[in-house]
């Protein structure tokens, strides 16, 4: 009883881990206008929101499942004309659709292109509920990558979360659209990059280089992660051919062992046929 009951535990666990979220990632919404007022996002904001889908598509794997979060807003004006009615305003939520918007351009560029992504971007949550945001994404079963487009100082405290320490993000970085993080949840690690869609290049300024100068890059972390399918591949491969040839050894001793045995009794029932071996 005692060892089915250790056995259903360990089923468990087993299931929930292997059913975890790989890695959360974590992106400002888009540029605002010159008009604070407006819940839109400026021209540029809208372009930068379009191309983040080319940075994705670096990393993220077509056969991966990914589901994007965002906060919902309150503002009934419409900032893009061809959004569906799928999407209702939350009135609970603040003004701004920029966040929105900009899971929304993630959302349609990575459906046109083939991705296993959710169809709907997750809209249940506001500012102000991290807690039940992040409780949603680590429930979350069989989901490789969680994008999740926020607001800039709830972004690090999400990060904070996951007991990585990261100082808050200050004023004069009030202007930094392009900065995205990731965060490897099993090891608990945080990697960062910038992203411009100018150059299609993931270089940061001197300034949010400094800041978050502890954290590797995340193209270092898929770095570490080929090598490691490389190693883990020759690892596997190699055992492979070990199991084989100890497959091949075993079969023949088998098949040797069987035609000896075969050859001793023939040999025997000949001896005995011909009186060489008396039976008393």
């Amino acid at each position: 009883m005692i060892k089915q009951m250790i056995f259903i535990l360990f089923l468990i666990f087993f299931i929930k881990f292997v059913s975890s979220v790989d890695r959360i990632w974590l992106l400002r919404h888009c540029d605002k206008p010159v008009n604070n007022d407006s819940p839109c996002c400026s021209p540029i904001g809208y372009v930068r929101a379009d191309n983040w889908y080319y940075y994705f598509d670096r990393y993220l794997d077509k056969n991966d499942n990914i589901v994007i979060y965002s906060s919902n807003y309150n503002e009934k004006k419409i900032c893009i004309p061809f959004l569906n009615s799928q999407y209702t305003p939350n009135i609970n939520c603040q003004k701004s659709q920029r966040m929105f918007l900009t899971a929304y351009y993630i959302l349609n560029q990575l459906t046109n292109n083939k991705y296993h992504v959710k169809n709907n971007i997750n809209l249940d949550y506001c500012i102000g509920y991290k807690p039940q945001l992040l409780n949603d994404i680590m429930k979350n079963k069989k989901i490789n990558d969680v994008i999740v487009v926020w607001e800039h100082k709830e972004i690090i405290d999400i990060i904070r979360y996951f007991n990585i320490k990261l100082t808050k993000w200050h004023n004069k970085f009030t202007n930094v659209y392009d900065l995205i993080f990731m965060i490897d949840v099993v090891s608990k690690k945080l990697y960062i990059e910038c992203y411009s869609y100018l150059t299609n290049g993931t270089s940061c300024n001197q300034d949010v280089q400094t800041w978050l100068q502890d954290f590797d890059s995340i193209s270092q972390y898929y770095e570490k992660i080929s090598y490691s399918s490389n190693i883990n591949i020759q690892y596997t491969n190699k055992n492979s051919k070990l199991l084989i040839y100890l497959f091949i050894t075993f079969s023949l001793y088998i098949v040797i062992s069987c035609i000896y045995i075969f050859c001793s009794r023939l040999y025997y029932n000949r001896r005995l046929s011909q009186g060489y071996i008396q039976i008393n």
